[in-house]
């Protein structure tokens, strides 16, 4: 013979009622119905923290991105700076000779 939740439940409250009587029962019921409700809040706040955890990892992550693109674009535009002014300085010191 297979129960249902439904028919288990029913069966764990009718032992409850006469194992400690209806107001006990009914104590155990509520507790229980607590039990599931902090459960399911429980898992909401896993999950926002799981979430705001994560999107706060991609905002750093996003953040060093563009401190590097800043910093090697800077440093590139530098280098091409330094290197169009390069043969300026050169062709001027060689025709000092």
């Amino acid at each position: 013979m297979t129960f249902t939740q439904t028919d288990q439940q029913h069966i764990a409250g009718i032992m409850l009622e006469n194992l400690y009587g209806k107001h006990a029962a009914a104590l155990y019921a509520q507790a229980a119905d607590f039990n599931k409700t902090a459960r399911f809040y429980y898992m909401k706040a896993e999950d926002a923290y799981y979430l705001a955890n994560a999107q706060a990892s991609y905002d750093d992550w996003r953040r060093a991105r563009r401190q590097w693109d800043y910093f090697y674009r800077y440093e590139i535009m530098k280098l091409a700076h330094f290197f169009q002014l390069f043969p300026i300085m050169t062709s001027h010191c060689r025709s000092r000779k």
